[in-house]
């Protein structure tokens, strides 16, 4: 039985991809030369371009990570068994805060400011302001 999961997620920039794990509390590895790959049980170890250590202080002995895909997009990859995280969960949180952290920049790009920020369980309020 093999332990391996995969989700695609529609996240396409490394830096927004890593701002976002910063936020969330996860320590990790950007792979840079060589080979990256996560460490799971029953023999899965996938080639990962961000490769996880920790979430939250809790240890997933690196079991876990992103990978690049083809079309340019990154989906969580590895072995999520005994790890206390679901791939639908990194998923979703990765995706809401990489999303949010685009938007800022782009808006601050155009000379908006973030006035007020509300997350909710599935929902993120941004609230921006520009002075004309």
């Amino acid at each position: 039985m093999s332990h391996k999961t995969e989700v695609k997620t529609k996240l396409n920039n490394l830096s927004y991809l890593t701002k976002a794990l910063d936020k969330m509390g996860v320590k990790y590895t950007v792979k840079e030369n060589g080979d990256l790959r996560t460490r799971g049980r029953y023999n899965v170890h996938e080639q990962v371009d961000v490769l996880i250590h920790q979430v939250n202080g809790r240890n997933v002995d690196d079991a876990i990570g992103f990978q690049k895909q083809k079309d340019g997009t990154y989906s969580a990859t590895g072995d999520f068994f005994g790890t206390g995280l679901s791939a639908s969960s990194l998923k979703c949180d990765a995706t809401t805060f990489a999303k949010k952290e685009e938007v800022n920049d782009r808006l601050m790009q155009l000379g908006f400011s973030l006035a007020e920020s509300k997350d909710a369980k599935q929902e993120v309020e941004l609230t921006f302001s520009r002075w004309v």
